[in-house]
């Protein structure tokens, strides 16, 4: 192989040197013929981890003689670079694939999620948030920014938005919950939570300020129920009558709803309270109120 252009180790290698050694390695691996003319080689482990091992082989043609002390000295040369760009590979890869994993667990919430910037323009949205901004309501997509249905709530969304990117203290690192009624008048709940620190501002969103949790009336009460269900091990029936319940119903509409007797809704909701520990409806909803918002 002939490296005779290229400069020995501690000196700089120029970009035709380094792409003449390059393409001396390509030939030589593409061309089958040639290796029946190989009369020496040089090895270099590139990467060796404990995952995985890479080798790359540099051989000498019989027309070039064995391989010398300076063609071993430019391979060195080149090993940096190549275990360079390999770390810079991995590196890429693991950050994708870390997006990639977050962005996945994101579309299995059953609340939208939506990360903005500053400006309250839309970096990512999860599945039901897709959905939520094509059906136009609770959410909807102006130019990029975030709205909602009413002019005076995507206002003071906008300067939550804007009052979390600089850091005020009224914001609070919990953030804040917003009304957004939804189209059909329906009410819906937009949680902000600021953004400024963390893995999800500083690997996964850069420019995010905030994150949106968008809960619908129907989808935020079935959640609750669906969780507090699970924790209590509570019935199939007595979890129906706590989501209506955590709607808003009353008793009597709530057995209208599930088409069941008030007295068999009174029931279920003592089962529930010997289950939870609650003695009062309003105890349920301040229970249903320690899982919103979706995160901390």
């Amino acid at each position: 192989m002939d490296f005779k252009a290229a400069k020995l180790p501690g000196e700089i290698i120029s970009i035709e040197a380094f792409s003449h050694a390059i393409e001396c390695i390509y030939d030589c691996a593409l061309d089958p013929v040639r290796w029946t003319h190989a009369i020496d080689a040089i090895s270099l482990a590139a990467p060796r981890q404990r995952d995985r091992i890479g080798q790359l082989v540099v051989s000498s043609h019989e027309t070039e003689g064995a391989a010398a002390d300076r063609d071993i000295a430019v391979v060195r040369l080149l090993a940096q670079h190549i275990r360079r760009a390999i770390a810079i590979r991995d590196t890429l890869d693991m950050h994708t694939m870390m997006i990639s994993t977050f962005k996945a667990a994101l579309d299995l919430i059953g609340p939208g999620v939506v990360l903005v910037d500053r400006d309250a323009k839309i970096i990512y949205a999860n599945r039901a948030a897709r959905s939520m901004l094509a059906a136009g309501s609770p959410i909807r997509s102006e130019r990029g920014a975030v709205h909602t249905c009413r002019p005076q709530t995507s206002a003071a969304l906008r300067d939550a938005i804007a009052n979390a990117a600089d850091g005020e203290a009224t914001t609070g690192s919990a953030g804040i919950g917003i009304p957004a009624p939804q189209a059909d008048g329906e009410p819906a709940l937009i949680y902000m939570l600021p953004l400024m620190r963390g893995d999800i501002r500083g690997h996964v969103a850069p420019h995010a300020a905030a994150a949106l949790f968008v809960t619908v009336k129907d989808g935020g009460a079935r959640s609750f129920a669906e969780v507090i269900a699970a924790m209590f091990d509570l019935s199939a029936a007595e979890e129906r009558t706590l989501e209506r319940l955590l709607a808003g119903d009353t008793l009597a509409e709530a057995a209208d709803t599930l088409g069941i007797a008030v007295t068999t809704v009174r029931t279920h909701l003592t089962h529930i309270f010997d289950k939870t520990g609650a003695s009062r409806q309003a105890e349920l909803i301040r229970l249903a109120a320690k899982f919103s918002p979706p995160c901390r």
